[in-house]
């Protein structure tokens, strides 16, 4: 059998909370309707184009819960909730909504400006959008982030609107003396989360990271969502090339639903 590639790192998501298993819900999420969106910048020359398309069988309405960008460090109650919602007009099947969000268009619920560094995308049935159209916005914040969360609400239910497919696009321009950057990655829905091992955790890889690789000067960065209910802490296990049998471990002690936390590999 041919030997594995031995550039590997590993990254292991523990749960702080054991390996009990989450509480039941009273139904499951249509697929693609809960989507993860783990980075996103407007600050320093960047902007963040967020393109919802309608994969569903009918119209249907999409909302973006914002996450600050700081990373607060603690789990609750100094979780926070998202800062602010975005919602979109009606989608035909087949096409897409663009939000595009930039410093100088970013604020909260307060008109006061914000970096948002992470989002969860909800697809919202004709009775949850009225709801939150009725709601002022911090109160729509509140039962959307609830919903999200698995928790009582009404209209009850988890989100119940069309499916979407998402890319998130980002770009820095208009730093004097930079060259201009652009990265882009698709949405990441429930299904592409994997399983529980039998740990309890979940365990992810990531096959190549660069730590100023010469001669380019090459660097990578590991950016974390958490993506569940409860706070979360992390190890992230690196391994040198041709140096498998030692591994430096990296933690992160406490990671709040929603928030995103980027690692530099050092």
């Amino acid at each position: 059998m041919k030997k594995m590639s031995l550039l590997l790192t590993l990254v292991m998501l523990v749960s702080l909370f054991g390996v009990a298993s989450p509480a039941p819900v009273a139904a499951d999420p249509i697929p693609g309707t809960i989507i993860q969106l783990p980075v996103i910048q407007v600050g320093g020359g960047w902007e963040t184009w967020i393109q919802v398309q309608n994969v569903g069988a009918a119209p249907g309405k999409f909302v973006l819960l914002l996450f600050r960008g700081k990373y607060t460090e603690f789990c609750g109650p100094q979780c926070e909730a998202p800062r602010k919602i975005e919602m979109s007009g009606l989608v035909p099947v087949g096409a897409a909504w663009t939000y595009k969000l930039a410093a100088a268009n970013t604020v909260d619920c307060s008109y006061v400006a914000f970096e948002p560094k992470s989002a969860i995308l909800l697809s919202l049935s004709e009775a949850q959008w009225k709801a939150v159209e009725a709601m002022t916005c911090s109160s729509a914040i509140t039962y959307l982030y609830n919903m999200w969360m698995g928790r009582t609400v009404s209209p009850a239910g988890p989100p119940g609107g069309q499916s979407a497919a998402v890319s998130v696009n980002r770009i820095q321009t208009g730093v004097t003396g930079l060259t201009p950057r652009a990265v882009a990655y698709t949405g990441i829905y429930g299904d592409m989360e994997g399983m529980r091992d039998r740990t309890g955790a979940y365990m992810y890889y990531a096959p190549q990271l660069f730590d100023t690789f010469t001669p380019a000067g090459w660097s990578s960065r590991i950016w974390i969502q958490n993506s569940g209910n409860e706070c979360t802490s992390l190890e992230i296990w690196f391994h040198k090339q041709q140096d498998c049998l030692k591994a430096r471990i990296q933690e992160v002690l406490a990671l709040c639903p929603g928030e995103t936390v980027a690692i530099d590999p050092e």
